[in-house]
């Protein structure tokens, strides 16, 4: 976890249930003599979510459909946090792909590092979820706006707009190749609950997986290298570092990088790259 996440030495779930007494019920005591809930249910999961988007961040409502992704927070802050490094102190304004119904970067980034956000996302379900959550927690639209993306496999066209700057932008990409993918996933993910998805088959599923997701991306991203400064987004796989680095030679990028991340168990990286 990068060394300034404010949740890097993990959490005092007694504390917490003491001031969020709907914790309480789930609390135990793991093989390591140390009191935790269980994360591989998934109500369970989404509750602490809320939990610490309400005590950390400021964010008192925050709903996220069953249908949708509810999103991990310390992971998702790890993002922004190696963002930060990139562009450094100050004012900032963010373009967040797939900005999606939790529309967790916007919100973090804002309230943690008073950057300014536009949230691009394709499913109407999940803007209208969005723009629910900022109305009830009277987030103006000059800090965050929320824009439809009407064309399907673009990423800027016709939602960035002429002139408009940004310092960087942002996804998180779907990294399943097919429906039966990502419900495998979903049954090794969760103890409970097992036959209903994680998350709506646009913020999982795309045709080609995330190398074919993140390439046509490097492509776009050429024709709006004079609005945003660099162009990153989360990279699942290791073996699609291989495709962008091929992709990013045919569009003659100038810079990319690969920042690695880990959060617990898992492993992932940035892309970052600018012409």
């Amino acid at each position: 976890m990068h060394p300034n996440n404010i949740f890097n030495s993990g959490y005092d779930f007694l504390a917490l249930s003491e001031e969020y007494h709907e914790l309480k019920p789930l609390l135990f005591k793991n093989e390591y003599d140390k009191w935790t809930i269980d994360f591989s249910i998934k109500k369970n999961a989404r509750l602490f979510n809320e939990i610490l988007m309400k005590k950390f961040v400021g964010i008192d409502y925050w709903k996220i459909p069953e249908a949708n992704l509810s999103p991990t927070i310390p992971g998702r802050l790890d993002y922004l946090y190696h963002l930060k490094d990139l562009l450094g102190n100050g004012p900032k304004k963010i373009f967040d792909i797939g900005t999606g119904a939790s529309m967790v970067y916007p919100l973090l980034g804002n309230k943690l590092f008073d950057w300014k956000f536009v949230g691009a996302e394709i499913s109407t379900k999940s803007i209208d979820n969005a723009k629910e959550i900022l109305e009830k927690n009277e987030i103006p639209e000059s800090e965050i706006e929320i824009r439809q993306q009407k064309v399907k496999r673009k990423f800027f066209d016709k939602i960035v707009l002429p002139e408009e700057q940004f310092d960087a932008s942002m996804c998180n990409p779907p990294f399943f190749e097919s429906e039966e993918q990502a419900q495998s996933w979903n049954w090794k993910k969760w103890k409970s609950d097992q036959a209903k998805s994680v998350g709506t088959l646009s913020e999982l599923v795309v045709k080609g997986g995330e190398k074919q997701f993140i390439t046509n991306m490097i492509q776009e991203s050429k024709e709006f290298k004079n609005q945003i400064k660099i162009f990153t987004s989360l990279v699942s796989k290791k073996s699609t570092e291989a495709f962008i680095e091929k992709e990013c030679s045919n569009v003659e990028v100038k810079y990319l990088d690969f920042i690695a991340m880990k959060t617990g168990r898992k492993e992932s990286r940035i892309a970052v790259w600018h012409f």
